[in-house]
């Protein structure tokens, strides 16, 4: 049986790939990625690629896995990083990105 690529993997996958590269990209130091088009991400990707209907969903299953959200001020976009998760680096991402689950990543929301 073919296992099935976990969120973290699925997500590497993705950002990998040059065919998602309108609304999903790598930093350029890869030690996180961004949303390029949260618009076009919405309505035309998310769905597809992830099951996910909408920005708040896609960032609480981030926060569930362990990504921290950032606001860099030269940019407008969404940024979301992982200490295990970076380009170049896919066994890592696959074998130390975990499901923290939904109580843990509630506890990193409730201070913003």
């Amino acid at each position: 049986h073919d296992i099935k690529p976990s969120f973290a993997e699925q997500l590497y996958d993705i950002l990998e790939s040059e065919e998602h590269d309108d609304v999903l990209q790598w930093t350029p130091d890869g030690s996180a990625f961004f949303v390029v088009d949260q618009k076009k991400f919405c309505l035309k990707k998310m769905s597809i690629l992830f099951n996910i209907r909408n920005m708040s969903s896609f960032v609480r299953k981030l926060c569930r896995w362990g990504f921290s959200r950032l606001h860099p001020n030269d940019s407008n976009k969404d940024v979301f990083v992982h200490p295990d998760f970076v380009r170049g680096d896919r066994t890592r991402a696959r074998k130390k990105v975990k499901c923290v689950g939904r109580l843990l990543a509630a506890g990193s929301l409730r201070g913003k």
